[in-house]
């Protein structure tokens, strides 16, 4: 796939102070931190991007042995292959 854009968003910025309305219709990736709050927050994310028209989401899996608050910045920093990891990230479907 090809990246057209980057969208980062801290998960202290409140999800329904966001416009998210450019990203209507597009395939969002989201990447969480690796805690317990970047997971809720992403969870957040994904449910509101599932009520913007024709947008598809997807969802970065973080590996295991990545430490705790790991996240994008981080992955850039260490070498992680970052476009193996998009590449795998997996559809989410929404929930009634």
């Amino acid at each position: 796939p090809k990246l057209h854009d980057l969208f980062l968003q801290e998960k202290r910025t409140p999800v329904l102070k966001t416009d998210w309305s450019p990203l209507a219709g597009k395939t969002v990736i989201v990447w969480p931190d690796h805690d317990d709050a970047g997971a809720q927050y992403a969870d957040t994310v994904i449910a509101h991007l599932h009520t913007l028209a024709g947008t598809s989401v997807r969802r970065v899996s973080i590996p295991q042995d990545k430490p705790a608050k790991w996240d994008a910045a981080d992955a850039l920093a260490d070498g992680t292959d970052v476009a193996a990891l998009i590449a795998a990230a997996q559809p989410v479907v929404a929930t009634p």
